[in-house]
């Protein structure tokens, strides 16, 4: 146990070794650490009228002994249970865009541009129902000039959008999977998926718009919804922002760029 520690220590305190570190070390320790907890345990092999049948036994310890590392069990492994269930079910609440936050727009969705493309059928102008699982939209759109330009490709932009998902009652929507049919690369930064709420509310979703979510030039956003058939999907519109943040503070550090900043930061306390 010592030894695991002692190998564990580079990893906690110097950056520069890799996580991956952890897990070889980890898979034994979990091991030893089960064994340990676990030796009172033991399968009998039980030969009777029906045949022979295999049954768990506690060796070796009685009474209070056993309750105690039954109950030790037990602790270890609702404390598992309890961490895995917000990892399914909650949803960090963060707004990735203040309000306040400056932004320069680089595409607009309308809410009434989409198309239907596959298992799903228009309502009325920005409604549609799921037919099948899943259900695709997709909304034609040309990007700015700025979007496609070279010295762009590094900046970093989102995609704003806003839907509402009403599943049929008693069942749950999954995700919904964004895409664009003409990147600038076809590389995946991140999952291109969205944790939908299927409440029926208009709700705005956030998601990359770099890598292979940057258009390249005209294309068609896609949103293909994982949700159960009958679903129906309305739309609130959307856009492609690139926040400011970055260029204002530039434009404060580098005075000669000749872009004016549109606030200044508060004198820091002496």
């Amino acid at each position: 146990m010592l030894g695991l520690l002692a190998q564990f220590l580079p990893v906690l305190y110097n950056s520069r070794y890799s996580t991956g570190l952890f897990e070889p070390w980890l898979c034994v320790l979990t091991g030893v650490s089960w064994a340990l907890m676990s030796r009172f345990l033991g399968a009998e092999k039980v030969r009777d009228d029906a045949g022979v049948q295999w049954r768990l036994v506690a060796r070796g310890m009685h009474g209070p002994a056993i309750s105690s590392k039954v109950l030790a069990l037990v602790l270890i492994l609702s404390a598992a249970l309890l961490l895995a269930h917000p990892r399914r079910i909650e949803r960090v609440s963060m707004d990735p865009l203040p309000q306040d936050m400056p932004t320069t727009l680089l595409a607009r969705v309308d809410a009434t541009a989409g198309i239907a493309t596959t298992n799903i059928s228009r309502v009325d102008a920005t409604s549609w129902r799921l037919l099948e699982r899943p259900g695709a939209l997709v909304f034609p759109m040309t990007p700015s000039a700025e979007v496609t330009s070279r010295r762009a490709v590094s900046d970093n932009a989102l995609w704003r959008l806003r839907f509402a998902v009403r599943p049929p009652d008693g069942k749950k929507c999954r995700y919904a999977e964004v895409g664009f049919t003409a990147p600038q690369e076809n590389r995946m930064l991140a999952s291109p998926q969205l944790n939908v709420v299927g409440d029926g509310k208009m709700h705005e979703y956030v998601i990359h718009a770099t890598q292979d979510l940057r258009p390249a030039g005209p294309g068609d956003l896609r949103i293909a919804y994982v949700c159960p058939v009958g679903t129906v999907v309305t739309w609130g519109g959307g856009e492609m922002v690139k926040p400011e943040v970055t260029d204002r503070w530039r434009a404060l550090v580098l005075p000669d760029t000749g872009r004016q900043p549109s606030y200044t930061p508060s004198p820091s306390p002496r």
